[in-house]
């Protein structure tokens, strides 16, 4: 349950500063006023210097003073995380096994770094980035990001 957190909230960190449109909201925030929607967005931009523990509470704690429907809609949301992440578990290691082995050993790097606890967000895409630098595109290509 922790781990799934902890790549939840990377992966919300990543989407935020890589959005793919202006209008994308985290699933619990789609009927949410903006005002709302823009104190997450700030809450995650400034989540940077933060490990993932710390996202995590911080996020709870964003959490804990928004509407019932607010918290309501991340609790499903949390519930529907789980059960698809467990389907992508599922999956990941088939999709493992067809990766070349510098593909393979790349992802394992990554997936390390991605989970590794006490590395704050910044430092975690810095490091990433700089594995992704190195590799050619076709092994960049092969890599699930």
């Amino acid at each position: 349950m922790f781990l799934s957190l902890i790549i939840f909230v990377f992966s919300v960190i990543i989407s935020a500063l890589a959005r793919p449109s202006v209008d994308w909201k985290p699933p619990f925030l789609v009927k949410a006023p903006e005002t709302v929607v823009d104190s997450f967005d700030s809450l995650i931009a400034n989540a940077g210097e933060l490990t993932d523990e710390e996202i995590e509470d911080s996020v709870e704690r964003w959490i804990r003073r928004q509407s019932y429907a607010i918290q309501a809609n991340y609790e499903k949301f949390k519930h529907d995380r789980e059960y698809y992440e467990a389907v992508a578990a599922a999956q990941k290691q088939k999709m493992i096994q067809r990766l070349s082995p510098m593909a393979r050993n790349a992802y394992a790097q990554i997936h390390s770094i991605y989970t590794h606890p006490t590395l704050i967000a910044n430092d975690k895409m810095m490091i990433i980035e700089k594995i992704m630098n190195t590799l050619p595109d076709d092994v960049k290509s092969e890599i699930p990001l």
